[in-house]
């Protein structure tokens, strides 16, 4: 449901929804407005947290470390953010 609507803000009826949690990432296929199940919802236990933690050891293999968990989360949503770097970060995934 969430998908569709996504899609739907952006004057869509059709695309793939990806959706970063926090703990899981779900990818949704949507064709004119209805969830493609039988293509495939998929569900992976790799969301945000998970990113952070790569993030941290890729740094500390550079030689940067931090000691929070929390700097390197506010690193990552302020440099990776597409949206803030000027990014319209719904436009790469749809099909046309």
């Amino acid at each position: 449901m969430h998908g569709t609507l996504a899609l739907f803000a952006a004057r869509r009826t059709s695309g793939i929804v990806v959706n970063i949690g926090f703990q899981v990432t779900s990818v949704v296929p949507i064709l004119n407005g209805k969830v493609m199940h039988k293509v495939g919802v998929e569900v992976i236990g790799l969301g945000a947290l998970k990113l952070t933690g790569y993030l941290r050891e890729f740094l500390q293999q550079n030689n940067i470390t931090f000691e929070l968990l929390y700097t390197v989360r506010t690193l990552k949503d302020v440099c990776c953010n597409p949206l803030q770097l000027g990014v319209n970060a719904i436009s790469f995934i749809w099909f046309e």
